[in-house]
Protein backbone atom coordinates (compact mmCIF):
# COMPACT_ATOMS: atom_id res chain seq x y z
CA UNK A 1 0.00 0.00 0.00
CA UNK A 2 0.96 3.17 -0.72
CA UNK A 3 0.79 6.52 1.62
CA UNK A 4 0.19 9.87 0.33
CA UNK A 5 -0.97 13.41 1.95
CA UNK A 6 -4.43 14.04 2.15
CA UNK A 7 -5.41 15.59 5.58
CA UNK A 8 -8.99 16.60 3.93
CA UNK A 9 -10.52 13.19 4.83
CA UNK A 10 -8.66 12.75 7.90
CA UNK A 11 -10.21 12.95 11.23
CA UNK A 12 -8.99 15.09 13.97
CA UNK A 13 -6.67 12.97 16.21
CA UNK A 14 -6.20 10.36 13.70
CA UNK A 15 -2.33 9.81 11.60
CA UNK A 16 -3.55 7.82 8.95
CA UNK A 17 -6.62 5.94 7.41
CA UNK A 18 -7.61 3.08 4.47
CA UNK A 19 -8.84 4.79 1.84
CA UNK A 20 -9.46 2.63 -1.46
CA UNK A 21 -6.18 0.85 -1.02
CA UNK A 22 -4.42 3.80 -0.41
CA UNK A 23 -2.71 4.92 2.70
CA UNK A 24 -3.35 9.08 3.62
CA UNK A 25 -1.86 10.85 6.35
CA UNK A 26 -1.92 14.33 7.59
CA UNK A 27 1.73 15.42 6.11
CA UNK A 28 4.09 14.40 3.39
CA UNK A 29 6.85 13.54 6.03
CA UNK A 30 4.58 11.12 7.50
CA UNK A 31 3.87 9.38 3.75
CA UNK A 32 7.45 9.23 3.36
CA UNK A 33 8.04 7.53 6.46
CA UNK A 34 5.69 4.97 6.14
CA UNK A 35 6.46 4.27 2.57
CA UNK A 36 9.97 3.72 3.48
CA UNK A 37 10.27 2.11 6.43
CA UNK A 38 8.11 -0.48 8.54
CA UNK A 39 5.96 0.34 10.98
CA UNK A 40 3.13 -0.82 13.28
CA UNK A 41 0.60 1.78 11.68
CA UNK A 42 1.50 0.55 7.95
CA UNK A 43 1.22 -3.33 9.48
CA UNK A 44 -2.55 -1.83 10.54
CA UNK A 45 -3.78 -0.16 7.28
CA UNK A 46 -2.60 -3.08 5.65
CA UNK A 47 -4.51 -5.50 7.81
CA UNK A 48 -7.43 -3.78 6.36
CA UNK A 49 -6.26 -4.24 3.16
CA UNK A 50 -6.42 -7.89 3.71
CA UNK A 51 -10.21 -7.28 5.20
CA UNK A 52 -11.78 -5.76 2.71
CA UNK A 53 -10.54 -8.85 0.80
CA UNK A 54 -12.06 -10.60 2.99
CA UNK A 55 -15.63 -8.82 2.44
CA UNK A 56 -15.51 -10.05 -1.14
CA UNK A 57 -12.31 -7.86 -2.28
CA UNK A 58 -15.10 -5.02 -2.34
CA UNK A 59 -14.01 -1.96 -0.75
CA UNK A 60 -17.74 -1.03 -0.64
CA UNK A 61 -18.50 -3.39 1.50
CA UNK A 62 -15.68 -3.03 3.69
CA UNK A 63 -16.72 0.54 3.84
CA UNK A 64 -20.80 -0.80 4.76
CA UNK A 65 -19.88 -2.81 7.26
CA UNK A 66 -17.15 -0.84 9.19
CA UNK A 67 -20.15 2.09 9.64
CA UNK A 68 -22.70 -0.61 10.47
CA UNK A 69 -20.42 -2.07 13.61
CA UNK A 70 -19.16 2.07 14.66
CA UNK A 71 -22.85 3.05 14.59
CA UNK A 72 -23.83 0.23 16.60
CA UNK A 73 -20.46 0.03 18.93
CA UNK A 74 -21.24 3.99 19.83
CA UNK A 75 -23.96 2.49 22.11
CA UNK A 76 -21.27 2.42 25.00
CA UNK A 77 -19.83 5.71 24.62
CA UNK A 78 -20.85 6.28 27.79
CA UNK A 79 -18.99 3.50 28.87
CA UNK A 80 -15.90 4.07 26.78
CA UNK A 81 -14.86 7.09 25.06
CA UNK A 82 -14.97 6.63 21.47
CA UNK A 83 -16.58 3.21 21.58
CA UNK A 84 -17.88 3.26 17.93
CA UNK A 85 -14.12 3.20 16.66
CA UNK A 86 -12.12 1.03 19.55
CA UNK A 87 -15.16 -1.19 19.92
CA UNK A 88 -14.98 -1.46 15.91
CA UNK A 89 -14.79 -5.56 15.00
CA UNK A 90 -12.62 -4.50 12.28
CA UNK A 91 -10.67 -2.25 14.72
CA UNK A 92 -10.31 -4.71 16.99
CA UNK A 93 -9.14 -7.41 14.59
CA UNK A 94 -6.12 -4.67 12.98
CA UNK A 95 -5.41 -3.57 16.93
CA UNK A 96 -4.52 -7.15 17.79
CA UNK A 97 -2.58 -7.64 14.90
CA UNK A 98 -0.59 -4.82 14.00
CA UNK A 99 2.23 -6.13 15.96
CA UNK A 100 2.83 -9.17 13.78
CA UNK A 101 4.74 -8.12 10.67
CA UNK A 102 3.71 -11.47 8.92
CA UNK A 103 -0.06 -11.24 9.94
CA UNK A 104 -0.99 -9.69 6.55
CA UNK A 105 1.25 -11.39 4.34
CA UNK A 106 0.13 -14.92 5.74
CA UNK A 107 -3.66 -13.39 5.17
CA UNK A 108 -3.35 -12.48 2.15
CA UNK A 109 -4.23 -15.42 0.19
CA UNK A 110 -8.23 -15.64 1.84
CA UNK A 111 -7.98 -12.40 3.80
CA UNK A 112 -8.33 -11.26 7.04
CA UNK A 113 -11.54 -12.50 9.18
CA UNK A 114 -10.52 -11.91 12.40
CA UNK A 115 -13.01 -9.28 12.92
CA UNK A 116 -15.76 -11.82 11.83
CA UNK A 117 -15.39 -13.24 15.97
CA UNK A 118 -15.50 -9.97 17.20
CA UNK A 119 -18.15 -9.19 14.91
CA UNK A 120 -20.79 -11.90 16.58
CA UNK A 121 -19.88 -10.47 20.48
CA UNK A 122 -22.33 -8.79 21.92
CA UNK A 123 -21.37 -4.89 22.91
CA UNK A 124 -20.50 -5.60 26.52
CA UNK A 125 -17.88 -8.86 25.44
CA UNK A 126 -16.20 -6.27 23.27
CA UNK A 127 -15.88 -3.99 25.90
CA UNK A 128 -14.23 -6.26 28.14
CA UNK A 129 -12.00 -8.08 25.31
CA UNK A 130 -10.68 -4.18 25.04
CA UNK A 131 -9.91 -3.69 28.43
CA UNK A 132 -8.40 -7.08 28.59
CA UNK A 133 -5.95 -6.55 25.88
CA UNK A 134 -4.83 -2.38 27.39
CA UNK A 135 -4.55 -4.32 30.91
CA UNK A 136 -2.26 -6.83 29.16
CA UNK A 137 -0.22 -3.82 27.18
CA UNK A 138 -0.29 -2.10 30.40
CA UNK A 139 1.84 -4.93 32.57
CA UNK A 140 3.94 -5.76 29.73
CA UNK A 141 5.41 -2.30 29.45
CA UNK A 142 5.86 -1.87 33.64
CA UNK A 143 9.23 -0.61 34.59
CA UNK A 144 12.02 -2.40 35.93
CA UNK A 145 11.45 -0.22 39.52
CA UNK A 146 8.51 -2.05 40.18
CA UNK A 147 10.54 -5.56 40.57
CA UNK A 148 8.72 -7.55 43.64
CA UNK A 149 9.75 -6.93 47.16
CA UNK A 150 10.77 -10.42 47.42
CA UNK A 151 14.16 -9.31 45.45
CA UNK A 152 15.53 -7.16 48.02
CA UNK A 153 15.05 -9.20 50.69
CA UNK A 154 16.79 -12.09 48.70
CA UNK A 155 19.96 -9.46 48.73
CA UNK A 156 19.59 -8.85 52.12
CA UNK A 157 19.89 -12.51 53.04
CA UNK A 158 22.43 -13.33 50.74
CA UNK A 159 24.71 -9.99 52.51
CA UNK A 160 23.35 -11.79 55.94
CA UNK A 161 25.33 -15.26 55.05
CA UNK A 162 28.54 -13.85 53.80
CA UNK A 163 31.62 -14.78 55.56
CA UNK A 164 31.99 -13.14 59.34
CA UNK A 165 34.30 -10.35 59.83
CA UNK A 166 36.38 -9.83 62.90
CA UNK A 167 33.76 -7.45 63.71
CA UNK A 168 30.99 -9.57 63.41
CA UNK A 169 33.06 -13.22 65.36
CA UNK A 170 30.53 -14.29 68.29
CA UNK A 171 31.22 -13.54 71.41
CA UNK A 172 32.07 -16.93 72.29
CA UNK A 173 35.17 -17.02 70.39
CA UNK A 174 36.11 -13.42 72.65
CA UNK A 175 35.79 -15.70 75.88
CA UNK A 176 37.86 -18.41 74.08
CA UNK A 177 40.62 -16.08 73.59
CA UNK A 178 40.55 -14.46 77.06
CA UNK A 179 40.16 -18.39 78.24
CA UNK A 180 43.21 -19.54 76.55
CA UNK A 181 45.24 -16.56 78.05
CA UNK A 182 44.54 -17.47 81.40
CA UNK A 183 45.77 -20.77 80.98
CA UNK A 184 49.29 -19.08 80.00
CA UNK A 185 52.58 -19.62 81.81
CA UNK A 186 52.20 -17.77 85.05
CA UNK A 187 54.89 -15.45 84.89
CA UNK A 188 56.40 -13.87 88.83
CA UNK A 189 53.41 -11.46 89.00
CA UNK A 190 50.86 -14.27 88.77
CA UNK A 191 52.66 -17.39 90.80
CA UNK A 192 50.32 -17.95 93.49
CA UNK A 193 51.15 -16.64 96.96
CA UNK A 194 52.49 -20.20 98.62
CA UNK A 195 55.27 -20.06 96.02
CA UNK A 196 56.48 -16.55 97.56
CA UNK A 197 56.16 -18.04 100.76
CA UNK A 198 58.47 -21.10 99.98
CA UNK A 199 61.16 -18.89 98.33
CA UNK A 200 60.67 -17.06 101.69
CA UNK A 201 61.27 -20.14 103.61
CA UNK A 202 64.33 -21.43 101.80
CA UNK A 203 66.01 -17.86 102.32
CA UNK A 204 65.05 -18.61 105.99
CA UNK A 205 66.96 -21.77 105.51
CA UNK A 206 69.97 -20.70 103.63
CA UNK A 207 73.71 -20.69 105.87
CA UNK A 208 73.57 -18.29 108.51
CA UNK A 209 76.03 -14.84 107.87
CA UNK A 210 77.26 -13.35 111.13
CA UNK A 211 74.55 -10.89 111.40
CA UNK A 212 72.05 -13.85 111.87
CA UNK A 213 74.44 -16.23 114.16
CA UNK A 214 72.49 -16.96 117.65
CA UNK A 215 73.13 -15.31 120.26
CA UNK A 216 75.07 -18.02 122.13
CA UNK A 217 77.54 -18.33 119.80
CA UNK A 218 78.43 -15.02 120.40
CA UNK A 219 78.59 -15.11 123.86
CA UNK A 220 81.12 -18.52 123.45
CA UNK A 221 83.55 -16.46 121.17
CA UNK A 222 83.14 -13.24 123.86
CA UNK A 223 84.24 -15.97 126.65
CA UNK A 224 87.29 -16.77 124.59
CA UNK A 225 88.03 -13.67 124.54
CA UNK A 226 88.18 -12.50 128.11
CA UNK A 227 91.09 -13.19 131.13
CA UNK A 228 90.76 -16.28 132.31
CA UNK A 229 90.30 -16.36 136.21
CA UNK A 230 92.26 -18.41 137.96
Amino acid sequence: MTAVKDAFWLKKGYHAMTFFGKIITNTAEDAQRINSHYSTLKNHEMIHLRQAQACGDSWLRFYWLYLRHWLKARRLNDKLDNAGYLLNPFEMEAYEHEDDPHYPEATAQDGANGWRHYAKLSLDERLQCYLDRKNHQQQATKPASTMPSGFSAGKATAKDHRPASASTVPSGFAAGKATAKDHRPASASTMPSGFAAGKATAKDHRPASASTVPSGFAAGKAAEKAPKRL
